[in-house]
């Protein structure tokens, strides 16, 4: 199932389920089910129960999903435990706290340099991430 491409709307609530399905887990729990995981979220349950058998297959009758099976198939879907290179164009303020932010990791993702149209802001970074100019 993990193979087929998903609509850009789940795509986009998947970051949130894996946030909470790991605190579940934070808090001890085993199983969740998608009725408890859209209450949480202040979702519609069927939204949730399709995003998340897109994702990880159907839950089971009254245990509903294992919490570590629901967080792997988040976290493959997610490509958290690859790494994918980013760069950014424009070097301001945003764009120098993000090239320094490290947290994108966490979700598979290094942004690896940036690009400016001002020369004064061309060099390396805080975090030591290089700042081309525009025109290379």
């Amino acid at each position: 199932m993990c193979g087929n491409a998903l609509p850009r709307a789940t795509l986009g609530r998947l970051p949130g389920y894996l946030e909470y399905v790991r605190g579940l887990r934070a808090a001890g729990e085993k199983n969740t089910s998608a009725t408890a995981v859209a209450r949480a979220l202040g979702l519609g349950e069927v939204q949730v129960r399709k995003d998340l058998g897109a994702v990880s297959g159907a839950g089971k009758p009254k245990t509903g999903y294992r919490v570590d099976d629901l967080i792997n198939a988040l976290e493959e879907r997610l490509g958290v435990h690859g790494k994918t290179a980013a760069i950014l164009v424009g070097a301001g303020e945003l764009g120098r706290a993000l090239l320094n932010y490290e947290g994108f990791a966490e979700y598979g993702t290094e942004i690896v340099a940036a690009f400016d149209i001002s020369p004064e802001k061309t060099g390396l970074s805080q975090s030591g991430k290089p700042i081309y100019p525009m025109e290379r």
